[in-house]
């Protein structure tokens, strides 16, 4: 809702525009950190490059990222995805552990997929 009332109060409905940049950027930050991810599990770099590739192209559900409304779902797994990023790691509690717990509190406000994400 803050992003669709920031947007709102700045562009109005003349323009659908950038309401979808707001859901591409988003989905790219999803196709980024699954990459992170799969560099992080050891994937091989073109291996991980390519998977990448597909999942930016032909994600989930190709038609998502063209209903700008799907910013809640993408927005909530794009979280996720961030917070299991700073996570993984071993040592004690930390920054990044502090500033997982907010990253995950911030995907809480997206939708009630986050809630799976955090926990």
């Amino acid at each position: 809702m803050l992003i669709y009332g920031a947007l709102f109060a700045v562009v109005g409905l003349k323009t659908y525009l950038p309401y979808m940049a707001a859901l591409l950027v988003f989905h790219a930050g999803v196709v980024h950190a699954v990459w992170r991810l799969m560099r992080r599990c050891g994937s091989h770099p073109w291996i991980a490059t390519g998977a990448a590739g597909v999942l930016l192209v032909f994600g989930y559900g190709a038609a998502n990222i063209l209903w700008p409304f799907q910013i809640s779902f993408v927005g909530a797994l794009l979280v996720g995805l961030v917070q299991i990023l700073l996570l993984d790691r071993d040592g004690p509690f930390g920054r990044r552990d502090a500033l997982a717990v907010g990253v995950g509190t911030a995907g809480l406000l997206f939708s009630g997929i986050a809630v799976p994400m955090v926990v």
